[in-house]
């Protein structure tokens, strides 16, 4: 007699990051702050140019209530014309943007209710009794 064993189990993407990382990364989780890359992909491989970046954001001048951000007094970011040499020599190595990521860091220590936060983001099955 074999006794079967269910497992669940489910694909999650992981993203691990080695070598180098985005300066917002290396952010205390005390601190908040955004960062604009261009995505660039070749052949299956995808690469980020960051931008525009900004640290230490307080909470009613997040990216979110400016709607984009732009390089300001505040703000850091690449010198443009440095930005138009790289995108040539990537795209000489077959480099193409494929879109903008606008990511924004909010350290676990600077929002009171971090897990309720990210449980809502979270999908949920539909209640049948809500239909």
């Amino acid at each position: 007699m074999s006794l079967a064993k269910h497992h669940l189990t489910a694909l999650v993407p992981i993203y691990h990051w080695r070598g180098a990382r985005p300066w917002l990364i290396d952010l205390e989780s005390h601190q908040t702050g955004w960062l604009t890359a261009l995505s660039l992909q070749r052949e299956g491989d995808i690469c980020l140019l960051p931008l525009a970046w900004e640290a230490e954001t307080p909470e009613d001048s997040s990216f979110y209530a400016r709607q984009r951000p732009y390089p300001g007094i505040q703000t850091d970011a690449l010198d443009s014309t440095a930005v138009t040499l790289t995108l040539a020599q990537l795209q000489q190595d077959g480099w193409q943007i494929n879109g903008r990521l606008t990511i924004q860091f909010t350290g676990t220590d600077t929002d009171p209710n971090f897990q309720q936060t990210y449980l809502n983001d979270l999908w949920q099955a539909p209640d049948a009794n809500k239909q």
